[in-house]
């Protein structure tokens, strides 16, 4: 994961408080906050083509 791809999430994620879980595991990584204003999840997982990521934002 390119390192400003890492930024912009932890940054997005760091408006609903100071703590963020990253679980990892062989089908992506996601991050995950729940907070007083609302939960937050971004699921990444790699395709079939290296150049392509699947987002998901819950």
């Amino acid at each position: 994961m390119p390192s400003g791809e890492w930024s912009l999430i932890v940054r997005d994620l760091s408006q609903f408080g100071e703590s963020i879980v990253i679980s990892c595991a062989k089908k992506g990584v996601q991050f995950s906050f729940t907070g007083d204003i609302g939960t937050a999840n971004v699921k990444l997982a790699q395709t079939s083509s290296s150049d392509e990521e699947s987002i998901s934002i819950d």
